[in-house]
């Protein structure tokens, strides 16, 4: 039982540390490639940080997505097998 618990442990901690690493990378390509546009008078910085602050907020809202949808799903099963009679355990 121990062992399944420090592999879950190790596991989850390699997950979560990709996971994070890739964001981490995320910014700093996305900050690199603002100041360049920036040194080559493109954009201005504003600008950049407008764009990183609306990505970011984008893929936050488009992480929350998911648990709306399963929700949204679960109840639309349930009405209809509630509109159409359908009960399984009767």
């Amino acid at each position: 039982m121990l062992q399944v618990g420090k592999r879950s442990a190790v596991y989850t901690g390699i997950a979560l540390g990709s996971v994070n690493g890739i964001m981490y990378c995320t910014y700093a390509v996305a900050f690199y490639y603002g100041a360049w546009r920036v040194s080559t008078d493109i954009y201005t910085g504003g600008q950049v940080l407008q764009v990183f602050v609306a990505a970011l907020i984008g893929g936050f809202s488009l992480g929350q997505v998911r648990q709306s949808t399963a929700i949204t799903a679960l109840v639309g099963v349930c009405l209809a097998r509630s509109l159409c009679g359908f009960n399984e355990f009767a």
